[in-house]
């Protein structure tokens, strides 16, 4: 399967909301970085979902990474929208609940890399590499989100 590349709007966006995070994080950075983590999170699952089709042999890694990464991308579409409106009382309980998620969904894509990195049938070295490229991405994304809603603490 050949290798789309990943969503450039997603990029864009996530590199626009850590540059202007820099200057003055607040809520709109921090939802927009959980969001843009989502999508790539969503996008790397979508191209296991491709691999599966194609897969030969045991794919059992694969299955579980898809699992995992679609159910990481959820987490952080609910961070996110605990993001919204944010006011009153409930605040802290919000961003508390928005901390969790992201913090969930970094260790399902942390423990996704660690189930290609022990088995490794069932698809090709290119394959596995783009995986770990676009998995790797999407940690990297959520890991800035976690930065920006922990700023919000």
């Amino acid at each position: 399967m050949a290798a789309p590349r990943q969503p450039i709007s997603a990029l864009f966006l996530l590199l626009s909301v850590v540059l202007a995070a820099a200057a003055a994080p607040g809520v709109r950075e921090a939802r927009s970085a959980a969001s843009a983590a989502a999508e790539l999170t969503g996008g790397a699952a979508a191209y296991v979902a491709g691999l599966l089709r194609e897969a030969r042999g045991e794919a059992g890694a694969l299955k579980d990474c898809k699992g995992l990464l679609g159910e990481a991308a959820e987490l952080l579409e609910n961070a996110a929208a605990q993001l919204r409106g944010l006011r009153g009382e409930d605040v802290a309980w919000r961003v508390d609940n928005a901390l969790t998620w992201a913090s969930a969904a970094l260790t399902n894509q942390d423990t996704c890399l660690q189930g290609l990195n022990e088995v490794k049938a069932g698809t090709s070295p290119e394959a596995r590499a783009e995986v770990v490229r676009r998995v790797s991405g999407a940690s990297r994304a959520t890991s800035s989100a976690l930065l920006l809603i922990n700023r919000l603490v």
